[in-house]
């Protein structure tokens, strides 16, 4: 998750916390459950959206898949 813009140490432990350890966990979130993130982790959801992390961990599953 580090390669992520805006995902930091903290973030990165709520995320895994949650269950979502992998860049298609991230893309697969639906909005009920970014929803929920957003209420259990301060600052979040909007980080989520300013640094634009489901698009970015979607180029990533591209470049990985190569």
């Amino acid at each position: 998750m580090k390669k992520i813009n805006g995902v930091g140490p903290k973030f990165e432990e709520a995320l895994n916390e949650h269950g979502i350890h992998t860049y298609q966990q991230l893309v697969d979130l639906s909005s009920e459950e970014i929803e929920k993130l957003g209420e259990d982790v301060d600052g979040i959801t909007a980080e989520m959206v300013q640094d634009d992390w489901i698009p970015q961990a979607k180029e990533l599953i591209a470049e990985k898949k190569g």
